[in-house]
């Protein structure tokens, strides 16, 4: 385990873990964190060598997967600068679709189409799609896509959607569109929310060649449900978000229960009264 030592971390080496790697964590931490900031100046070589006790060649190593990883540039003599992160907000309480909620005037969506294919309703389809004591032979169409953001691949998304609406879908360029407009043109209904989960996961070993990550990365799985007006249920995705590309955002409101409020207005008069009353 590592130990603090004032505001840093001693590397642990007993861990199985090598050393490059904990520098690197440490050092990425920082960075995602806001620790150091885009343009920041890292400290030298040496001054990592005697911050984390361990030799220059560990520290180059960890600074060329930080590199490589695309957080930092290296200049020959001028040092290390934190590069900017340019992390996608990936607002968790807007069902928008992927597409509408990411691009903007400098940011180009498109998709690579993995794989399509035909498959039997499972009991978690059924139950999703409301279908367990209606029609147990249905069919679903699944496609998976590896979404890019600017030519750098960042999702890895799979879609399930009835085979009657996904045979319509395939009447279009799936790597251009947006599932979620041709999702409502197809069934005449809008889609106004998203059931969704998001649970942090390290990289497997297909996520480390499609988006082109470390082993042992962190990453968000994403599970979601979209329902059209009427609470009916057209698309059910589940994929990953790269760790280091996007951050999730929402906005929380504080809301006081009514029956609280109630109860709190009939105590004030309560007391009002009784202080009259004397």
């Amino acid at each position: 385990m590592n130990v603090p030592r004032g505001n840093e971390m001693i590397i642990d080496r007993e861990s199985p873990i090598p050393l490059y790697r904990q520098v690197e964590s440490v050092l990425r931490e920082k960075i995602l964190i806001g620790e150091f900031k885009n343009g920041d100046l890292l400290p030298s070589e040496a001054q990592l060598c005697d911050l984390y006790n361990v030799s220059r060649i560990t520290i180059r190593q960890a600074l060329d997967e930080l590199n490589r990883n695309g957080l930092i540039i290296r200049i020959q003599g001028k040092g290390t600068t934190v590069k900017e992160l340019n992390r996608k907000p990936f607002n968790v309480t807007s069902a928008t679709g992927f597409k509408k909620s990411i691009s903007d005037e400098s940011t180009k969506v498109r998709s690579e189409i993995l794989s399509i294919d035909t498959i039997a309703g499972d009991s978690t389809l059924l139950e999703v799609f409301h279908l367990l004591s209606v029609d147990r032979e249905s069919e679903f169409l699944r496609i998976r896509r590896l979404r890019y953001i600017n030519d750098v691949p960042c999702v890895i998304m799979t879609s399930f959607v009835r085979k009657e609406v996904g045979e319509k879908m395939l009447e279009f360029d799936l790597s251009t569109a947006s599932f979620y407009e041709l999702i409502e043109s197809i069934v005449g209904l809008r889609i106004i929310y998203n059931k969704c989960t998001f649970i942090p996961v390290t990289a497997t070993p297909e996520l480390c060649t499609l988006l082109k990550v470390r082993p042992g990365s962190s990453h968000f799985y994403y599970r979601g449900i979209s329902y059209t007006e009427g609470d009916i249920p057209v698309e059910l995705a589940n994929g990953y978000y790269h760790g280091d590309k996007f951050e999730l955002t929402t906005t929380i409101h504080r809301i006081r229960i009514i029956e609280d409020e109630i109860a709190e207005r009939r105590s004030i008069r309560d007391l009002d009264f009784e202080g009259g009353a004397m």
